[in-house]
């Protein structure tokens, strides 16, 4: 079986780091082989509204460069 890697392995996930307090709800938690802010729709959002702002945000600042 040839299964992508999540991109949150060996990482602290976006959830955890900023306290969410619904990230069950958010698409980043279940799309979670990929990067926060290349899903659409997360909840940074819709209820933070942060309206992707990423080059401000500290998950962005510590993993950005490593995704590459």
């Amino acid at each position: 079986m040839n299964e992508t890697k999540s991109f949150w392995t060996d990482k602290i996930p976006c959830w955890k780091m900023k306290d969410c307090s619904v990230y069950k709800t958010c698409p980043s938690y279940f799309g979670h082989k990929l990067p926060c802010w290349e899903i659409k729709n997360t909840m940074c959002d819709e209820v933070l509204g942060t309206h992707k702002t990423c080059e401000f945000c500290v998950v962005y600042k510590k993993y950005a460069k490593s995704s590459s």
